[in-house]
């Protein structure tokens, strides 16, 4: 492409992955999610695209046997890209923790991550669930840096006009909790 040409003649790295996803024909964006485990819980992050715009579809599951989930009784919570970019605000730890609620059709679902000194601590609540109405799990670093990545490449997808550099500067502005103001 020429954006490509024009970034190997300036000597800028090219990211083939990035083309790709952005010229790619309808239809055939690679799948991407990342699986986090816990004690008694696992949480599956989805890169997706909900009536045409990208988000995140976070899957929840209960524990059934040692490594065992059961993935056909998940609860699935829909972030929209506005609550993408305050979960990065988490991640970037511009804020401590979000909380969002009155998910799914009966207003039932939610989902909550705090950064909690060593680890996020992520959780997706479902009311009328028929088992584990809270499905919840540490995120470490080792998991961290995939999970946040993908809420980021979720939010480039969403403005791929916008320089990552900006979006990132757009999300710190609008998420960052000044300490010494919120005193």
């Amino acid at each position: 492409s020429l954006q490509q040409q024009h970034d190997q003649q300036e000597g800028r790295p090219v990211d083939e992955a990035a083309l790709s996803r952005r010229h790619a024909p309808a239809g055939s964006k690679k799948y991407h999610s990342v699986h986090v485990y816990g004690a008694n819980a696992a949480l599956c992050f989805n890169a997706t695209d909900w009536n045409g715009a990208p988000g995140v579809m976070v899957e929840a599951a209960m524990q059934t046997g040692p490594k065992t989930y059961d993935w056909k009784n998940a609860v699935h919570v829909w972030l929209d890209i506005n609550e993408v970019g305050a979960v990065l605000a988490v991640f970037r730890r511009w804020r401590k923790g979000v909380e969002f609620s009155a998910h799914g059709a009966q207003n039932d679902k939610g989902f909550a991550i705090e950064f909690q000194g060593q680890h996020f601590f992520a959780k997706v609540t479902a009311k009328k669930a028929a088992a584990g109405a809270v499905r919840a799990v540490k995120i470490f670093p080792s998991d961290a840096m995939s999970v946040s990545i993908l809420f980021l490449t979720q939010l480039a997808e969403s403005y791929p006009m916008i320089p990552l550099n900006e979006l990132l500067a757009t999300v710190r502005a609008t998420h960052q909790i000044d300490d010494a103001a919120a005193a």
